[in-house]
């Protein structure tokens, strides 16, 4: 189970999903007077929901490695799935809704990639330096944040929405 509101405080949306023979995942979105403006049935795991400041769009991760985003009145507004043998780690929806930030870790190299999508769509993607880890957009959606690790140093960089590398930098572990 799990949950979300949008900052707003218009909309908020949980997520059951049971494991078993019986897999499924339900998406419920509901209005700020706690009734259901809609429902969405998945037969796989379903987890992180989030949601942009305004409450209009929803994304969701959908099993491993795809990711799906809704409007506020329950239609889809893109997917995205990257290759069967990775998963996502991680994923962060901007406050405007407009961007994804996902995290692609590579165990088996040890490295990894990050993604921006803009709107569903790849907007770029970055090699990790190491495996990687974690993102973070920053509130006015102008700066992107990475990190990543290899052998016991953290790897950390600020990139542009546009994708220009401003800086990186290696923290000792």
């Amino acid at each position: 189970y799990m949950s979300n509101i949008s900052a707003s405080g218009d909309v908020a949306v949980a997520i059951t999903y049971m494991k078993g023979a019986n897999e499924y995942g339900e998406l419920t979105l509901f209005n700020s007077y706690g009734k259901i403006a809609w429902s969405k049935h998945y037969d796989n795991e379903i987890s992180y929901p989030q949601l942009s400041d305004d409450g209009n769009i929803i994304a969701v991760k959908l099993g491993i490695n795809t990711l799906t985003a809704y409007d506020k009145r329950g239609e889809l507004l893109w997917t995205y799935s990257i290759e069967k043998e990775q998963a996502i780690r991680d994923y962060k929806l901007s406050r405007n809704g407009r961007y994804v930030a996902i995290v692609v870790p590579d165990y088996f190299s040890l490295k990894g990639h990050f993604i921006l999508l803009k709107d569903g769509v790849v907007e770029w993607v970055k090699p990790s330096r190491g495996v990687a880890a974690k993102m973070a957009i920053s509130p006015n959606n102008e700066y992107i944040a990475s990190a990543s690790s290899y052998k016991g140093k953290t790897h950390a960089a600020l990139y542009t929405i546009d994708g220009t590398e401003l800086w990186n930098a290696v923290v000792k572990g």
